[in-house]
């Protein structure tokens, strides 16, 4: 009992002075409140971006031990955070990251918020791919994504998900992985969980450019349709499954991809673009589609237009050759020369149209655009005013192209005229029309040609022979009998009658059944086929106005069939009227 008192006694002058130690060696705290939060937390909490637990040297990011006895655990090389990033909607978060790789190089990256889960493995591997060392070790990963999760700054930067142009709150810019156009007053970066090559690339300048390459666009129709905007060229389009050739154009034009699902099983958002494509194959759209067994749609017509490579001037793609003797030996020229000499003119004219942006104001210079392609659009069409709403469609493309010509001959990056591009473009389209073979609409040559090609396919084999007796002389077709029978009707799709015709000629006029008509006009819409064959003299309607005349075949009652003209199998006109 004593000894446990005389210990107890001994305990309390050791306590006592530990106090009044504490108390002589403390500072003075100040115990002032900012708005709500006790100004000590405020003073306790690292810097934006900095954590207690971690220390950034030259050397890199180190986990601290906490222990003397133990080193600090390395986590990568040196790594700075230089913006938080957000959308134009303020969603997606995430950070902009700078390092220097092995060579000294900088690399800057915006990654999303949404890739710091779990063990960042993801994000570690672009950030290696990008030469940032890493740590390898369990404690050191456990440590980079503990890092990653409470990192923050004061700066922002804007994100957008695809490359191209983007309305956003602080303006309009055009952004690329590397740079952006465009005076929008913040930084505007491209962020993406799966990032995509940078294709952008620079080699040369733009004056070299346009002595060696922009000059021999001069008097060349193609190769001046080819130089403008940032061109997808689609190589080998022979090696694209005909079966998904048509739904290609459309996703292609229509600028949206399929659905995709996320590294989550979730669903990605739908990749978007607008872009201009050209298709350097030897084998057309309708080539493909024929492949296949389906007609071409106006629709993929119209999206994916194919102007012909031959020039007509018998050189090829090329109409002048210039300081060359053959089209082989300016071809080659043209392949060295742009493998050595992009991308100084492509940005050089996006900081000249920004800068034009940025003086004249978006409304004022979208709608001197818009007059321009206009006015462009009708004087290629000034020959054809009767033209159709597809061919003006596409004669709109044809004009913006122009125009970007024309832009680029005004910041002096083409060398060319001010009518080089209108005019050599001009030449394409009209190339183009040409080839089309109607200013009309697709749908309505689709009619007359499917059918036409119905009656020649099965003529012999479909068409069960109608032979009226009393038709025994054809004084305009040197024959008084119809041809001998060489085949058996089978799967009957109408009757072919051997009859005079209006003007006087003997010859076979084929009968349709609605079967054989809805088979013939398949993948079009029959009302309105119908209607065109009818207003192009094709298809004879009959007394009571209905398209089908009531027939009466031999061996038959009356029966309602559709009268084609035998006009059709060699002419692009009935004999209406």
């Amino acid at each position: 009992m004593s000894s446990g008192k005389i210990m107890d006694n001994q305990k309390k002058p050791d306590g006592r002075k530990r106090v009044r130690d504490a108390i002589a060696s403390a500072g003075v705290v100040s115990l002032s409140v900012v708005g709500g939060t006790d100004a000590r937390a405020e003073a306790a909490s690292p810097p934006p971006g900095v954590s207690r637990r971690f220390r950034m040297t030259p050397d890199g990011l180190f986990r601290k031990s906490g222990d003397d006895d133990k080193p600090d655990i390395f986590v990568c090389g040196p790594l700075e955070c230089l913006a938080e990033t957000r959308d134009a909607e303020g969603n997606g978060w995430g950070l902009l990251m700078g390092w220097k790789d092995r060579d000294g190089r900088r690399h800057e990256e915006a990654f999303p918020r949404s890739m710091f889960a779990g063990d960042c493995g993801e994000l570690r591997s672009r950030m290696a791919n990008g030469g940032l060392t890493l740590a390898s070790g369990a404690a050191a990963k456990n440590a980079f994504a503990e890092w990653l999760a409470m990192i923050r700054t004061d700066e922002r930067a804007r994100s957008v998900a695809r490359i191209g142009w983007h309305a956003l709150p602080s303006g309009t810019a055009y952004v690329l992985p590397s740079m952006t156009f465009g005076a929008t007053g913040e930084r505007v970066v491209l962020q993406q969980d799966a990032p995509e090559p940078d294709l952008f690339g620079v080699a040369g300048t733009a004056a070299e450019w346009r002595a060696r390459v922009g000059e021999i666009c001069r008097g060349n129709s193609r190769l001046t349709l080819a130089a403008c905007d940032a061109l997808l060229a689609l190589d080998e389009l022979g090696q694209l499954d005909p079966r998904e050739a048509g739904d290609t154009a459309y996703m292609l034009a229509n600028g949206a991809g399929k659905a995709r699902a996320n590294r989550t099983g979730g669903a990605r958002a739908v990749s978007r673009w607008r872009v201009l494509f050209l298709s350097t194959g030897e084998r057309t759209l309708a080539d493909l589609n024929a492949e296949a067994g389906r007609p071409t749609k106006a629709g993929q017509e119209v999206r994916f237009v194919d102007v012909p490579a031959d020039a007509g001037a018998g050189l090829g793609l090329f109409e002048a050759l210039h300081h060359a003797d053959t089209a082989g030996e300016l071809a080659e020229y043209l392949r060295a020369e742009t493998g050595r000499l992009y991308g100084a003119p492509f940005r050089t004219f996006m900081e000249r149209l920004t800068g034009r942006l940025t003086a004249e104001g978006l409304p004022q210079l979208r709608e001197a655009l818009r007059l321009r392609v206009a006015a462009l659009s009708e004087h290629y069409l000034r020959n054809w005013p009767d033209a159709s709403g597809q061919v003006r469609s596409v004669s709109r493309r044809f004009a913006i192209v122009a125009l970007g010509g024309e832009l680029a001959t005004q910041f002096g990056l083409a060398g060319w005229d001010a009518d080089t591009a209108p005019e050599l473009v001009r030449v394409c389209f009209e190339d183009w029309l040409r080839a089309r073979g109607t200013t009309g609409r697709r749908e309505d040559e689709q009619a007359v040609e499917q059918l036409r090609d119905f009656i020649s396919r099965n003529g012999e084999g479909r068409f069960e022979r109608w032979v009226d007796p009393r038709v025994t002389d054809a004084p305009q077709s040197g024959a008084s009998e119809p041809p001998g029978e060489r085949f058996r009707t089978q799967m009957r799709a109408g009757w072919k009658r051997w009859q005079k015709l209006d003007d006087g000629a003997t010859d076979w006029q084929f009968y349709l059944t609605s079967a054989g008509m809805k088979e013939a006009l398949a993948r079009l819409n029959g009302r309105d086929a119908k209607k065109v064959l009818v207003e192009r003299g094709f298809l004879k309607p009959g007394a009571d106005g209905r398209v089908a005349r009531v027939i009466s075949p031999p061996g038959l009652g009356a029966v309602r069939a559709y009268e084609v003209r035998a006009g059709i199998l060699g002419a692009d006109a009935g004999d209406a009227g």
